[in-house]
């Protein structure tokens, strides 16, 4: 199956085209698709996929690109970069033929304590006394204390109120004094 992708370096990409002009760039990442899915190109599709006449209507473009043995033309960056790919996929279908990864070692014992399960026969001094203060009834035997606490609460506000009123009429039985003149004021 043929792969799909090839890795873009963006940066090196950036180095490779500063000498290019939009169009070129365009022509070139055009030129490195056609290959990467074609494998070297030949004038002819070169020209074709460029739509020129002859390719010294793109040569700096074409100063990108070698030709091998056979006159094709390739990018050379690219074929490296197809070839790493195959090579890393290989080594990946081949350790999953075997297998895949293999299992992790299991871990040393270490002294944990041991987990202890108390049946019927054990006493348990360990337990908590859990008072449950909603109870219908309390230990005094009367009915929940919540009317009781509404009393005490009608209580602490009628308390509240005589506190208030004390606080007002000694209020009211202390004369307020003018307050200071402000030394600064000039109207004075």
């Amino acid at each position: 199956m043929k792969d799909p992708a090839f890795l873009f370096y963006p940066g090196d990409f950036y180095i490779d085209v500063a000498d290019l002009t939009m169009e070129e760039r365009g022509q070139f990442i055009t030129l490195l698709c056609l290959q990467h899915q074609q494998g070297h190109l030949s004038e002819g599709s070169i020209r074709m996929a460029m739509r020129v006449e002859s390719l010294c209507e793109i040569p700096y473009v074409m100063a990108k690109f070698c030709q091998d043995e056979d006159g094709l033309y390739y990018q050379g960056r690219l074929e490296e970069e197809i070839i790493k790919r195959a090579a890393f996929a290989e080594s990946k279908r081949a350790n999953g033929s075997l297998g895949g990864r293999p299992p992790a070692q299991p871990k040393p014992e270490q002294n944990l304590p041991v987990k202890q399960t108390i049946t019927e026969t054990e006493p348990n001094h360990n337990l908590s006394v859990n008072v449950n203060v909603n109870e219908n009834i309390r230990e005094d035997g009367r009915e929940d204390g919540r009317e009781d606490a509404r009393e005490d609460a009608r209580e602490d506000a009628r308390e509240d109120e005589r506190e208030a009123e004390r606080v007002n009429i000694t209020a009211e039985a202390i004369p307020c004094a003018e307050p200071p003149a402000d030394p600064h004021d000039t109207a004075a």
